[in-house]
């Protein structure tokens, strides 16, 4: 019995020889994949976010109190349509104040104007400065006649007095009397000429006072047009807050975001609406600077995430930003960015809109830039791809049943495939993913993936 069990396990050890031996293949086993000929693309995967090429926003022009804005987000608008109101009642009294001051200066510089009475008091004051010197000239006359009934008198009283002859006491009083008369009507004819000279005089400062006078009322003129200039910019001021106290909308558009919803006072440059034309919309796609280079305007563009669907939409790069940006990743990593600006295809757009796939400002989705792309190529997986110490870039091809180390040149690359340009040929077998325990040389049994 001990020896027919003995017989059992040794025959039983010789089968499970065998079955090594002969049916369980050597090597290590490893998936591989031919290497193909066909289409490669280099491209840029980014997290990216709709965008506006512009935004229009709405904001206070000036201080003033504000309706209540009723319009919501999503609303759909018309160019020149009325979104928000100004409350008029302080802007009309603003407005009839502006007139009023404008009119009450016209009035003033009509009055200003208004010269007929210095015009006919200068006229005048000619006519009197020539009759009064025509009155000094006869005085001045009288003065000289007087001065020579004078002078004749005296004459007479000495001829009487110096004669010699017996002239009788009444004569020489009465030709003392003579030229005493005389000489009182040549004195009043002194004063009165001196009179009638210093009144001339006085005739003479009438136009020069007119004069004056109305230099002050044009310098008053002037003063009263520079406050009308004035009056008039308060009045042109007034008028355009009547006209801006209904803001509108400046495109056909969508209403973005409202920031205003009761009746308030607001300040100047206060944001009350923003306004956006969502069939403009745009990709804005910020991608690192070291990939950014390889970028270039018109680069196709695959768009999709889940606010799109299972099937991507087209677009191309449309601007590439000249500035970085430094941004914080999620992993706090701090980071040089580009901002890429996409355009989507219009017919993919009303095609959404036909799918009841409404994308919107600032949805989350994902663009795939296409940076290069090579036809009838060789290809491999990226999976397949190693790199050693020396930065060069290496597969495991398989050649006669091992695992050969071998380097490669590659070309384009991508998240699934690299392109080869040196090192392998079509239908060569690679080692996917090789396992870290994979030596140069290794037996190895295989499986085609």
């Amino acid at each position: 019995m001990k020896k027919k069990k003995s017989v059992i396990l040794i025959i039983f050890i010789i089968i499970i020889v065998i079955f090594f031996l002969f049916i369980y293949p050597s090597g290590e086993p490893v998936n591989v994949s031919k290497t193909t000929k066909g289409e490669i693309s280099e491209y840029v995967d980014q997290r990216s976010i709709t965008s506006l090429p512009h935004i229009y926003h709405i904001t206070m022009p000036f201080n003033a109190r504000i309706h209540a804005v009723t319009l919501l987000p999503g609303s759909s608008v018309k160019q020149n349509q009325i979104i928000a109101k100004l409350v008029e009642d302080n802007l009309l009294t603003n407005l009839n104040k502006a007139k009023a001051n404008v009119e009450a200066i016209e009035a003033q510089i009509k009055i200003i104007e208004y010269n007929n009475m210095e015009k006919t008091a200068y006229k005048e004051s000619i006519d009197w400065i020539k009759a009064i010197n025509a009155i000094v000239g006869v005085a001045e006359r009288r003065v000289k006649a007087s001065k020579n009934i004078y002078k004749y008198a005296i004459n007479y009283r000495n001829t009487q007095i110096l004669s010699g002859l017996g002239v009788s006491t009444i004569v020489k009083s009465q030709a003392e009397m003579e030229a005493a008369v005389k000489q009182l009507d040549v004195e009043s004819a002194i004063l009165t000429k001196n009179s009638l000279e210093i009144l001339a005089t006085i005739f003479k400062l009438a136009p020069i006072y007119i004069n004056e006078y109305l230099a002050r009322k044009n310098l008053e003129k002037s003063v009263l047009l520079s406050q009308l200039t004035e009056a008039n910019a308060d009045l042109g001021k007034a008028k355009r807050h009547i006209n801006m106290s209904k803001l509108v909308s400046p495109i056909n558009g969508t209403i973005l975001r409202r920031y205003i919803t009761n009746e308030r006072f607001l300040t100047a440059g206060t944001n009350i609406i923003d306004i956006g034309n969502l069939n403009n919309l745009e990709i804005t796609s910020d991608v690192l600077s070291t990939d950014a280079p390889r970028i270039n305007i018109n680069d196709s563009v695959d768009i999709h995430g889940y606010a799109i669907g299972n099937d991507s939409i087209k677009g191309k790069v449309i601007r590439i930003e000249p500035e970085a940006f430094t941004k914080i990743s999620s992993l706090g990593v701090e980071e040089q960015r580009v901002n890429v600006k996409i355009s989507i295809n219009k017919n993919e757009l009303v095609k959404l809109k036909k799918e009841n796939k409404t994308l919107g400002f600032k949805y989350r989705i994902y663009a795939r830039i296409y940076t290069a792309t090579n036809k009838n190529t060789l290809i491999i997986p990226r999976t397949a791809l190693l790199k050693n110490n020396k930065g060069e870039w290496q597969v495991f091809a398989i050649k006669d049943n091992a695992a050969e180390l071998t380097n490669v040149t590659i070309g384009l690359i991508n998240d699934n495939q690299v392109e080869i340009l040196k090192g392998l040929k079509e239908s060569d077998l690679v080692v996917l993913a090789p396992p870290t325990s994979l030596k140069d040389a290794t037996k190895v049994t295989y499986t085609i993936k």
